[in-house]
C-alpha cells in the first residue's frame, strides 16, 4: 500500500473497501482514527485514475466535509449497474450518509445525510443495482438494519430490523459484505 503521502496513516485504516469503475479508476476508502489522537474520525476516501500507480484524497463531498463528520467512520463505496458510484458514510453514532459519483469517482455530492429513521449505529454497508436500486445495511444492538432506495440513494422508504434472533450480533454481525446483481437480487 502507497506510504503516508499516499494513503496510510501510521497504520490505523480498517475495514476497507474498494470498487474498481468501468471507466477503469479504483475507489478506495478506510475508515481513519475512531477518536485515536492525533488521527482523524472520520473514513478517508481515495480515488486512482491511473490503475493504482496514485491515489489522491477526495478531500470533500459536496455537502459534507469527510475528515469534519461528527464520528464520520466506517464507509463502504459501490458501483451500481450504470456506473454511479455510491460511498455510505457513518457520520455520527446513530446515523449514516449516502453520496454519489457519477464521473468515475471525481467528484462526490450528498444525496442524503441520514439514511435511517430509527438510531442505527456501526459498521454500514452499501450495494447498488440497476435504475437507481440503492441498499445500505448497518449493525445495532437489536440486530442489522436494511433500508432500500429507489430512487439512487435520495429516500429510503422501505427499512427492515432483522434481529438477533437471525444471527446478527452487534460489533460481531456475521455480514462481511454485500452485492446486488442487476437484476437487484440482494446477496
Amino acid at each position: 500500500m502507497p506510504t503516508r503521502s499516499g494513503f496510510v496513516q501510521d497504520g490505523w485504516q480498517f475495514e476497507p473497501s474498494v470498487v474498481v469503475h468501468t471507466g477503469g479508476n479504483i475507489i478506495l476508502t478506510a475508515a481513519e482514527g475512531l477518536g485515536i489522537p492525533p488521527l482523524p474520525e472520520s473514513s478517508a476516501l481515495w480515488v486512482s485514475q491511473d490503475s493504482g500507480a496514485t491515489f489522491a484524497q477526495v478531500a470533500d463531498v459536496e455537502g459534507l466535509e469527510i475528515a469534519k463528520a461528527p464520528l464520520g467512520a466506517e464507509g463502504h463505496v459501490t458501483m451500481g449497474a450504470d456506473g454511479t458510484l455510491y460511498f455510505v458514510e457513518m457520520v455520527d453514532l446513530y446515523n449514516h450518509a449516502v453520496s454519489k459519483s457519477t464521473d468515475g469517482g471525481a467528484t462526490w455530492t450528498l444525496v442524503n445525510p441520514a439514511v435511517f429513521l430509527d438510531t442505527v449505529g456501526d459498521r454500514p454497508w452499501i450495494a447498488a443495482g440497476s435504475s437507481g436500486t440503492v441498499v445500505v445495511v448497518a449493525s445495532q444492538q437489536a440486530g442489522v438494519w436494511m433500508a432500500v432506495s429507489q430512487d439512487g440513494g435520495e429516500t429510503f422508504p422501505t427499512q427492515t430490523l432483522f434481529n438477533n434472533q437471525l444471527g446478527a450480533r452487534y460489533h460481531g454481525t456475521f455480514m462481511s459484505s454485500l452485492a446486488m446483481d442487476q437484476e437487484d437480487r440482494i446477496y
